[in-house]
């Protein structure tokens, strides 16, 4: 289960270890928080994923419609404490250039998840 720390209109949403299995109840279920969490006011989501061990492409593509998502209504998404395997896969695929990675919580927050 994702747990959900909210400060203003930032939300971090620590991701379950699941997710690095690529299941799709589990991807929807993250999907779906964020699209509740964007309507309760939260523009600047910020997914921990310090749990994941890495991200198959199916979670890849489903950051990346968020990131949209959030991005057509003026949010940010970033990532927060990705393991040296996703953060690997987050450079290759160039997605570090569009999504801002963050090693640090407090980072994350001051920057509101801003953009690369």
């Amino acid at each position: 289960m994702h747990t959900v720390k909210r400060q203003n209109d930032v939300a971090i949403i620590t991701v379950d270890a699941a997710l690095s299995q690529a299941d799709f109840d589990e991807i929807e279920a993250l999907k779906e928080l964020c699209v509740n969490l964007q309507a309760q006011g939260c523009t600047h989501l910020v997914l921990d994923m310090r749990q994941v061990d890495h991200a198959p492409s199916l979670v890849l593509g489903s950051i990346i419609v968020l990131q949209k998502r959030l991005a057509a209504e003026h949010g940010k998404l970033a990532i927060l404490n990705p393991t040296a395997r996703t953060k690997r896969i987050l450079e290759i695929t160039n997605m570090n250039k569009i999504i801002r990675v963050y090693a640090d919580e407090g980072e994350a927050l001051n920057a509101r998840a801003g953009s690369p």
